[in-house]
């Protein structure tokens, strides 16, 4: 239907948004030129729409740019998405840091960016969800260890909280809230992020079974 050069050798990880392909281009080793960027593409013509550059502080700063994926699926109604920034000034110890970014997808602008204390790995896993409050809306995020609620307008943190001391977790989203599956200590833990409350825990002395994304809650033995 239509091909498109890429001009960027470093750009990959197609994802498709509505009728949008995003691509980023991170730079994780000394001597690469250019800075990380996000690419976006109409899916209907391949042409190219906009593109973000994240400018490094020197050659020796490795940056990998993911965007944060939707709970349940890539595809969303919304007209922003979140990235994480994942940052590492290379041979200087703790010089460790990430950030969140929500981009705005018609014209491409950075409507905010703020540094977070966030649990995320090389790959920047993260899954979010948004909730309506009527004038204010929160972006919660998690990870493999860790809940985070933003202000969805200006990026300030409400409220976070980490299981990194917790051993064997998972962390889903279960319609508005959020259930923390202990594997060491075989429980559920089911938390509220607008209240930031834990609503009920759930202790099993058998073996519990596994708890599956896209299925929901199986059965628990």
């Amino acid at each position: 239907v239509w091909e498109n050069p890429i001009l960027d050798k470093l750009a990959e990880n197609p994802i498709i948004i509505n009728n949008m392909i995003f691509l980023t281009s991170n730079r994780y080793e000394q001597g690469q030129t250019g800075e990380p960027t996000l690419y976006a593409y109409n899916i209907l013509t391949g042409e190219p729409i906009w593109g973000i550059e994240f400018p490094r502080d020197n050659e020796t700063h490795a940056m990998l740019v993911n965007i944060v994926r939707e709970r349940g699926s890539f595809s969303n109604s919304n007209s922003t998405i979140p990235l994480v920034l994942n940052s590492t000034q290379k041979n200087i110890i703790g010089a460790q840091y990430k950030e969140i970014a929500l981009i705005e997808t018609t014209g491409g602008s950075v409507l905010w960016r703020k540094r977070v204390a966030i649990d995320v790995g090389i790959g920047g896993f993260l899954e979010s969800m948004l909730i309506d409050r009527g004038e204010d809306k929160l972006l919660v995020l998690i990870s493999d260890n860790d809940i985070i609620t933003l202000n969805n307008k200006t990026g300030d943190k409400i409220w976070s909280k980490n299981f990194s001391s917790a051993g064997s977790l998972s962390i889903y989203f279960w319609n508005q809230k959020i259930l923390v599956k202990n594997g060491d200590e075989n429980s559920l833990t089911l938390w509220d992020p607008v209240s930031h409350k834990e609503e009920w825990e759930y202790y099993n002395e058998n073996v519990m079974t596994s708890i599956g994304k896209s299925e929901g809650l199986r059965r628990m033995d």
